[in-house]
């Protein structure tokens, strides 16, 4: 029993005519004790679980019919396509795991599952190369029943027709073991992304050698080569063009057949492009509505409004749309919570269906389609939704849209109580639910939303509540408040994170250099794409998020961060800045100007002026970077309001232009700390409060 069971008591007692399901009336709505609904929202994840248990619905049928899986046998793959969005590692640069490959239990009992889902369709696919497993492809040939199977390759390892020969030859030998009439395509994944990749001298000789073998020794129809690309790619079209065509008929909206001179056939699977990026900036809204209208159109045209059921043509039942990844884990695609995915290893198909069936979350989806959920997720946190969709990848569609505990059990709630509504949940039923759980289903949707704002139980609290969160992470999700794909601001998680109990030093600070690391970049970045700003203009929007602070101990953490995310033109002597402040050598050098690696150094060694005296300074070809050495420093910028350039005056001899205001912000820049200021940004360093020695280095980045 848990905690909340054993407050609010497992059963609540109603006297007759008084049930909460009868009215939703006014005089039950304020007998709801508010607080309770509030204690509900502080704890998602054990209301959810209580959900789990205490709810059922009787589905309106069993989605049993032919079915459709998908499965993605290993993460690796030896082609390293930079677009790939599963960032799929190279076969060879590390070790199989149970998380990055189904082992061989996986594999007996994947293929258990799928002759069990009544399947008719399974697709072989996923970031990783499926014929790195090439035993495994045997034994889904030889002993899968289903309809048809279609196995989508790079086809990399057709670069050697030998190679090509003996894979195809065994895979044929068991495809012919298989006495269940069962359709095997080899599908090429062929558009202009893979081709440059694996021949980027553009012979496309692992294509020539698939067409050649297929050609010569298998005409079976049964076993077919098939091609998968974009509509509108040109490297299809460049293929066409050099085969001897003799007809072209399109099939369906999606599926053309080719039909060569000496009679031999192949289809090609025409599809829309997607563009998946995990990383989508839901502050940019062009970007964020070409991304949801790829997606509403896919699930619209493509699966009738709902991703997670395969419909009959015939009248025949529906099927479920199943997606296995090499971890093990299974979903209905779309459909299933990211807080009850079942597992191959421990769960068969039955099980996997019953789970599926006996989640309100999952079984709503199943019986309505996806827009029906979206829009009960839209009463309360439409980023979810847009975050989905943005993230333009349906593999991952419900994990993203239900990561926030709070947000499942708002929804879980919204539709338990349209299931009630509906009579599809008798008051028996809900008579012996949870008492917390009836306050829940009883109170109203303005009350509930009210509530869930209030609470305000956001991934960060989520994040830090789970004992395993590492700093990377941590850091991670901070790059992703900076997105906007939640309803919390970067501002408010450094706030949050810094008041919780994650304060593991060595953990800590790793995050906190990380999250400095993701300023920095962003704010280059943000130097690197706005325009200059041309001569006479009278005024200049300052902003603080233009410099960035940063010690030694930070950098030697996040330097490798910031370098894998600069521009190329700029790695190499970033590479150099940052080799130079971490080396020490600055502090063996003499005052002068120095050319150091092809960069432009300053050692400095003078007295700290008086702040009341500056002037504040900017450049607007270069990024400089201040490293205090010894003797501490003021460091002054101008963080709000504007500077007027009017009266700026050109330094001789930095280049830059000298402003007739005073900073408007000071900082303290200690020994061994860094300061990155990007153009356009008022500064004024070498200040201080006494009359000292102040020993510095300034390099100056030019960004031309």
């Amino acid at each position: 029993m848990s905690k909340i069971e054993r407050s609010f008591g497992v059963n609540w007692p109603i006297e007759v005519g008084n049930h909460p399901i009868v009215c939703q009336s006014n005089v039950l709505e304020e007998s709801i004790d508010t607080a309770s609904i509030e204690f509900a929202f502080q704890h998602p994840d054990e209301l959810r679980n209580i959900i789990l248990k205490s709810v059922k619905v009787e589905p309106l049928e069993k989605f049993d019919g032919k079915s459709f899986v998908c499965v993605w046998p290993t993460k690796f793959c030896p082609v390293g396509c930079d677009m790939c969005f599963f960032h799929s590692p190279k076969a060879n640069m590390e070790k199989k795991t149970p998380e990055t490959t189904l082992t061989q239990a996986g594999q007996s009992k994947f293929i258990q599952f799928v002759n069990a889902a009544n399947t008719g369709e399974l697709v072989i696919a996923g970031g990783g190369e499926p014929f790195h497993e090439p035993d495994f492809m045997n034994q889904i040939a030889e002993q899968v029943k289903a309809d048809k199977i279609f196995l989508t390759t790079s086809g990399i390892w057709a670069k050697s027709k030998q190679k090509a020969e003996t894979l195809l030859s065994n895979l044929y030998d068991a495809h012919t073991r298989n006495g269940n009439d069962t359709r095997l395509d080899i599908r090429l994944s062929f558009d202009k992304f893979h081709a440059s990749k694996i021949s980027p001298d553009h012979s496309l000789g692992y294509v020539w050698n698939l067409l050649e073998i297929f050609r010569e020794k298998y005409r079976d129809a049964d076993f077919r080569l098939s091609f998968h690309t974009m509509w509108g790619d040109e490297t299809m079209q460049e293929l066409l063009d050099k085969l001897p065509v003799s007809a072209r008929t399109q099939k369906n909206n999606k599926t053309e057949l080719i039909s060569l001179a000496d009679g031999f056939t192949f289809e090609i699977r025409w599809r829309r492009l997607f563009y998946p990026n995990q990383h989508a900036n839901l502050n940019d809204r062009a970007s964020v509505k070409s991304a949801k209208d790829i997606m509403n159109e896919d699930i619209l045209t493509e699966h009738n409004g709902n991703m997670s059921v395969v419909y009959q043509n015939n009248g025949e039942p529906s099927g479920a749309d199943f997606l296995i990844h090499y971890d093990g884990t299974v979903l209905n695609w779309g459909a299933t919570s990211p807080d009850n995915e079942p597992s191959l290893y421990s769960q068969e198909y039955e099980e996997v269906m019953e789970r599926a069936l006996s989640d309100v979350l999952s079984l709503s989806v199943l019986e309505k389609g996806n827009a029906y959920r979206d829009s009960l997720i839209e009463e309360i946190n439409p980023k979810a939704v847009e975050r989905a969709k943005a993230f333009n990848l349906r593999d991952f569609y419900s994990r993203t849209q239900l990561e926030e505990s709070s947000t499942r059990l708002y929804a879980s709630v919204r539709i338990i109580q349209d299931y009630i509504a509906e009579g599809r949940i008798s008051q028996e039923q809900v008579h012996n639910w949870p008492k917390i759980l009836q306050m829940l289903i009883s109170a109203k949707p303005n009350t509930l939303i009210d509530v869930y704002n209030k609470i305000n139980h956001n991934i960060v609290h989520q994040y830090l509540e789970h004992e395993g969160t590492t700093a990377d992470q941590l850091a991670h999700l901070y790059m992703l408040t900076r997105l906007g794909q939640y309803n919390v601001s970067p501002q408010n998680m450094v706030e949050t994170v810094s008041k919780s109990d994650f304060r593991d030093k060595e953990q800590f600070n790793k995050y906190v250099a990380k999250i400095l690391a993701f300023e920095f970049i962003d704010n280059l970045s943000h130097s690197l794409h706005s325009e200059q700003t041309p001569e006479g203009e009278t005024s200049l929007l300052l902003e603080a998020s233009r410099v960035v602070l940063m010690n030694l101990d930070e950098l030697r953490i996040g330097g490798s961060e910031i370098i894998k995310a600069l521009p190329s033109t700029l790695r190499s002597k970033f590479n150099e800045v940052i080799e130079i402040l971490l080396s020490g050598r600055l502090n063996d050098l003499p005052p002068g100007e120095y050319a150091i690696d092809s960069l432009f150094l300053k050692r400095i060694s003078k007295n700290a002026r008086p702040t009341t005296t500056a002037k504040a300074e900017l450049h607007t070809g270069n990024i400089d970077i201040h490293i205090n050495i010894g003797g501490g420093e003021m460091a002054g910028f101008n963080t709000q309001g504007t500077a007027t350039l009017d009266n700026a005056k050109k330094d001789p001899n930095t280049e830059g232009l000298i402003l007739d205001c005073q900073p408007t912000q000071w900082k303290t820049l200690s020994p061994g700390e860094i300061a990155f200021i990007f153009p356009h940004t008022p500064h004024a360093l070498g200040k201080g409060e006494t009359e000292h020695k102040i020993e510095k280095a300034v390099i100056k980045l030019s960004l031309s």
